[in-house]
């Protein structure tokens, strides 16, 4: 029996968190501004407005998935979506607020999104997981040396 909807966009989500995070924010025209300027102050409330997620979930995930799935599915897949969006900022906001304690999978994954952010940003673009980075080649996984 095939994982429920719910199941396989989460699993869905960790490569759209992937995507939008290398392609859209590293590489975009006006959303790469705004996660520049979170790259130059982590500690900033700086993010994508709560409408444009909004729109890109019901356009870009709901909308497709209901008429692909029919409505059922549909919704399930949609909430899986939604469900990993929601771990996604938890995470980051808790990776840059939190003081963390060295034990669980959010020190973890802080680590290694700090390896993102403080030694080039053209590596570990996935906050919740690093599959895709190992997939595509874009695990950053020390220090870059000085060329001094």
């Amino acid at each position: 029996m095939p994982p429920p909807p719910s199941s396989a966009a989460f699993f869905v989500w960790t490569f759209i968190e992937y995507a939008i995070h290398r392609f859209v924010l590293h590489n975009g025209l006006y959303f790469s501004r705004d996660h520049d300027a979170h790259h130059a102050a982590p500690k900033a409330l700086i993010g994508t407005p709560t409408w444009v997620t909004m729109l890109i979930l019901i356009f870009g995930i709901y909308l497709p998935a209901i008429f692909l799935l029919h409505l059922g599915l549909g919704l399930m897949f949609g909430f899986g979506v939604t469900f990993g969006y929601l771990v996604y900022t938890s995470a980051h906001y808790s990776l840059h607020h939190l003081n963390l304690r060295n034990d669980g999978i959010l020190y973890r994954w802080k680590r290694i999104h700090a390896l993102h952010h403080y030694v080039g940003n053209d590596g570990n673009f996935g906050v919740t997981s690093t599959l895709w980075d190992h997939i595509f080649g874009t695990v950053a996984r020390t220090k870059k040396r000085s060329l001094v």
